[in-house]
């Protein structure tokens, strides 16, 4: 699974891509996903994270167990983000900002995700943090 990530990272910045977003599907508890977020080699090729949920106690219970890996959430969204009292329980258990679709739309992240990103001048080689070289 992680050779397949490099391969697909590898290829969107031989194409000239300057982001590229990746989306782990089925649970963070799910083996593959759960095997991916556990990689430090994974893990540290990530300068941001979004994490989608489908209510708030399933958001609470996501951000705990990624905080626990080290990875907090620029933000929370999914279908819990569509309730305002989904949104407030989420942002007063968790401290981190739930957004709605139409938000990310129009870009209330894009401030959060430029800060997360690494410098322009800095390459990244097979997807790897570990893999740096400035050139």
């Amino acid at each position: 699974m992680l050779d397949l990530y490099r391969l697909l990272v590898n290829y969107a910045a031989l194409q000239g891509a300057a982001w590229v977003v990746v989306e782990i599907a089925d649970g963070i508890i799910q083996g593959e996903t759960a095997a991916l977020l556990a990689s430090t080699r994974f893990a540290s090729s990530v300068d941001a994270w979004l994490l989608a949920a489908n209510d708030a106690l399933g958001a609470v219970g996501a951000a705990g167990m990624l905080r626990g890996m080290g990875i907090t959430p620029l933000a929370v969204s999914g279908v819990v983000s569509r309730s305002a009292l989904g949104r407030r329980e989420v942002e007063a258990s968790t401290k981190i900002p739930c957004l709605a679709a139409a938000e990310l739309e129009q870009g209330l992240l894009n401030a959060k995700l430029m800060a997360a990103a690494p410098p322009a001048d800095l390459k990244v080689l097979s997807g790897e943090r570990a893999a740096l070289s400035l050139g």
